[in-house]
């Protein structure tokens, strides 16, 4: 049991790693378009000839958008690649922004970089670290920014030709005019926007990541409810997780099906042949079941147990459990013509088929729960599909399934064609007797004389 929890949590992130791969390479994309975006604007706003400097650097703030790609999937190397791309973009971009245009043609204080509030463009860096699913993350992304700015406004501090202001009072008309002047509580507040900005934004993503975790959460609920119900059950089922705690009461038909003869089967494989077998079996039988509506309640080794009318009532459930029946045999025919595994062996199937009041909810604990079927009509069907060995058939029906089928759809006695005419018989462990209709028998055989010898 916990080697089967350790694996269903290994899943449930290796499906979280993929959606965060999946989402590093749309957080390529934002990026390139909203960096050529700003490429555009910059060139109808910048002389040709200055822009050339810009767009270099733009160049390379894309290229470190694929460090994360490039340095693959190995966690560790994940989480240092994003390091590295979050400094690396913080720290061009304030040399971007700190120092001057090498390509500009009239020089001017270094100082006046800071009054233009360039630093705006570190918004950009961090709504693009916002679209990562990991809130350390984004805090990294924006203590970044706010280090790499701190430490390129103090290097202009401290120059000689700075006029520094550490008053938080307005300075003086001179004092502000000056191109060399630089106020403190400027940068404070620059900073003090980024991390604000910053923490909101690492909300957000833990918001995301929550989503994201419900999101898988609920793909991997509803793919565990697929291998037991078909489609149109499945969405009703996922949208009412608690469907199952309350017991309910239900009339439904059921349906058991097994294989003739399987001990003999698996003395002439090996155990990964049969493995395969068994399972390519369910998945031809559970294909059967859920295209007439059927449930599939739990597997009995190489056998099945479905049920029809049941989590969700049907109009034709039990008209849909003896067509199901009759198709199974068909489908099993054509598998024993095309099958590779133990090709050499026919494959017999019987097939038992009750309808009548059953108990459905979930059995267990906390530790582990189980949708299960409970009640006498079970009982009865298992004890007719084994019926169909001494009889030599396939399906043996009961007479509450066929009278069931008839109520809800008069064109199911196109079916009963094919069965033999009603017989009374005992069934092991009950007390009365039960009237029941077969299909494929043995022509050698006289249904009366099998039956009455029961």
């Amino acid at each position: 049991m916990k080697n089967t929890a350790k694996n269903n949590s290994e899943n449930h992130w290796d499906v979280i790693a993929k959606e965060e791969s999946a989402n590093d390479r749309f957080e390529i994309k934002v990026r390139i378009y909203t960096l050529l975006v700003v490429a555009v604007w910059l060139v109808f706003s910048i002389p040709h000839l200055r822009v050339l400097y810009y767009l270099t650097f733009i160049a390379a703030f894309i290229s470190f958008g694929f460090i994360p790609i490039i340095w693959g999937a190995d966690r560790k190397r994940k989480v240092l690649s994003y390091i590295s791309l979050h400094f690396l973009d913080a720290a061009l971009l304030t040399y971007l922004l700190i120092f001057p245009n090498p390509l500009l043609e009239s020089s001017h204080p270094v100082q006046l970089n800071l009054r233009f509030h360039n630093f705006l463009y570190f918004f950009i860096l961090l709504g693009a670290a916002a679209f990562s699913f990991s809130p350390m993350r984004m805090l990294w992304a924006g203590f970044s920014c706010a280090i790499m700015w701190s430490a390129g406004v103090a290097w202009i501090f401290s120059r000689d030709d700075t006029v520094l202001s550490t008053d938080k009072n307005l300075p003086g008309l001179d004092e502000f005019l000056s191109p060399y002047y630089l106020s403190v509580l400027q940068w404070m507040n620059e900073v003090a926007l980024m991390l604000i900005v910053t923490v909101m934004l690492s909300f957000a993503v833990v918001r995301s990541r929550r989503l994201l975790i419900g999101k898988v959460e609920a793909t991997q609920a509803k793919r565990n409810l697929a291998r037991h119900f078909p489609s149109e059950i499945v969405e009703h089922l996922a949208n009412s997780p608690s469907a199952f705690d309350e017991p309910q009461q239900k009339c439904a038909t059921i349906l058991v099906v097994d294989i003739f003869s399987f001990t003999e089967i698996t003395e002439q494989a090996s155990p990964q042949e049969i493995f395969s077998f068994v399972r390519t079996f369910h998945g031809l039988m559970n294909e059967v079941i859920f295209r007439h509506g059927g449930t599939v309640d739990k597997y009995l080794g190489d056998g099945v147990l479905a049920i029809f009318g049941a989590p969700v009532s049907g109009s034709r459930d039990a008209g849909n459990a003896i067509r199901c029946a009759r198709e199974m045999i068909e489908a099993v025919e054509d598998w024993n013509t095309s099958r590779k595994i133990l090709e050499n062996v026919a494959v017999r199937i019987g097939i038992g088929v009750h309808e009548g009041i059953v108990m459905i909810g979930n059995i267990g604990n906390e530790q582990r729960l189980e949708f299960a079927i409970i009640g006498d009509t079970v009982n009865v069907a298992t004890r007719l599909e084994r019926l169909t060995r001494e009889l030599g058939v396939e399906v043996v029906v009961s007479e509450a399934a066929i009278l069931a089928a008839r109520n809800e759809d008069p064109k199911i006695d196109d079916v009963l064609l094919a069965f033999s005419e009603l017989q009374t018989c005992k069934v092991r462990g009950r007390k009365g007797d039960i009237r029941i209709r077969c299909l494929g028998l043995p022509s050698s055989n006289d249904p009366s004389q099998k039956i009455a010898s029961l």
